[in-house]
């Protein structure tokens, strides 16, 4: 991957913390983890925004962000052995010059919405929302 394309990933990532940072202004730990990502083995998320449950966001842009199941099952692949119930993989992807858009578990969404006996968990279904909707979806329940 050349340096183009990853000033243009940081910059989509710095984007989509800035729109969680906007629409959660009284809550401290929305954070992009930058260069920490693949240093001793952990995997950090593209985005992380702390909630209950917290957001454990992959973000692709260009090319890759046609794929966005895949971008969805690295982020939760990424989550590991770590506890789903206090984790929400999303994949948050940009085509360019189209809108960003949210994917995200169907089992996922429900937890988000408060109903999470709606759909089983290993329900394989997946959503996607427009990323702003998304946004204001989340912000009004984590």
């Amino acid at each position: 991957m050349g340096l183009s394309q990853r000033n243009k990933g940081a910059r989509f990532e710095r984007s989509v913390v800035n729109t969680f940072k906007d629409a959660f202004a009284d809550r401290d730990g929305v954070a992009r983890a930058g260069m920490a990502q693949g240093f001793g083995g952990q995997a950090f998320p593209d985005v992380f925004v702390p909630g209950h449950p917290s957001l454990w966001v992959e973000c692709k842009v260009g090319g890759p962000a046609r794929y966005p199941v895949k971008a969805l099952a690295q982020a939760t692949g990424d989550l590991g052995r770590r506890d789903r119930a206090k984790f929400v993989p999303v994949a948050v992807t940009k085509i360019d010059r189209y809108a960003p858009k949210a994917t995200l578990g169907l089992p996922d969404l429900f937890l988000l919405a408060g109903v999470p006996d709606a759909c089983p968990r290993d329900c394989s279904a997946t959503v996607t929302l427009d990323f702003d909707a998304f946004v204001a979806f989340v912000g009004s329940r984590i």
